[in-house]
């Protein structure tokens, strides 16, 4: 159970019955919550969602209905919400649309202008009534109370494949050699995500012949926390901090062997590898031939 913030509810949990969904009360949801018990068995990998919610009821409502089929971390206040998007990395933020103390559209505002976490898809819950264009422009979905469970989920899903197809684009042209070597295989990602893994990039290649360049060199460049890092990172790229740096690492020795201007050692130390040895099997691994059969083939 990972660390949670003051405010922050983590729930992982098998759902009750969903007759309970059909009734429209809060009142017989808040009492199946007291009287289930929540299966405590290990659940497939599911996708998270986090609530922030400061009504108990609706609160406990949407953790009812949605627990099922997402892993729920839920939020109460306001005040933590930020830093515990940036620590959870959810797939997707459901967002009340107001506060004690500030408006959904602000809190909205601040998650978009975050890089952060401003690729994480918002859903705004709003009042019929206080609806506004302001609303459609900030967040990625805005749904008005009462909710309709099925369209939320619906839409739910829809922002989460939406953004698979986004990443698998990614993975394709990183891992698949399609374009490998152009400039702009991150132009695939939205403009947030282009700039943050534009970011890394220029960070990884200005300290690409230091062998010890590492992950935690990488989050405090990037001033974000290792976990937070290490989450976004796996999120855009599916590939974990280290796979990532390597790969960039190897992309450019692929650069420099194509010029033939240096020898497999040099372009194993310009690239940040200490131990040729290791450099050829890695490249070999990664390529499908040794680095000097590739040179050889040229």
């Amino acid at each position: 159970m990972p660390e949670l913030l003051p405010g922050t509810s983590l729930f992982r949990s098998q759902p009750v019955d969903k007759n309970h969904e059909k009734d429209g009360t809060f009142s017989s949801i808040k009492r199946a919550l007291t009287s289930e018990n929540f299966s405590q068995k290990k659940l497939k990998e599911k996708n998270t969602i986090l609530l922030v919610e400061e009504n108990e009821e609706l609160r406990s409502f949407l953790i009812q209905v949605l627990s099922g089929e997402y892993n729920i971390c839920a939020v109460s206040e306001a005040e933590s919400a930020c830093e515990t998007i940036v620590k959870e990395q959810p797939d997707v933020i459901l967002l009340a649309s107001t506060f004690t103390n500030l408006s959904g559209e602000a809190l909205c505002l601040q998650v978009k202008s975050d890089v952060k976490t401003a690729h994480i898809p918002v859903v705004l819950l709003k009042d019929p009534v206080n609806i506004g264009n302001d609303s459609h422009r900030i967040a990625d979905c805005c749904l008005t109370l009462p909710l309709d469970i099925s369209r939320l989920r619906a839409e739910v899903d829809n922002l989460i494949f939406n953004r698979g197809i986004i990443r698998k684009r990614y993975i394709k042209l990183v891992l698949g050699a399609e374009d490998m070597l152009g400039p702009d295989i991150e132009n695939t990602l939205p403009g947030d995500e282009q700039d943050f893994i534009g970011k890394v990039r220029k960070l990884i290649e200005e300290n690409l012949s230091n062998p010890d360049f590492n992950i935690d060199m990488l989050s405090a460049e990037m001033n974000m926390s290792r976990s937070g890092f290490y989450a976004k990172i796996k999120l855009v790229t599916n590939q974990a901090p280290a796979d990532y740096i390597r790969t960039v690492r190897l992309n450019r020795a692929l650069v420099l062997l194509i010029s033939k201007k240096y020898t497999v050692t040099e372009v194993a130390e310009l690239t940040g590898f200490s131990d040729p040895k290791y450099f050829r099997e890695v490249f070999k691994k990664y390529y499908g031939e040794s680095p000097r059969k590739f040179v050889n083939s040229l």
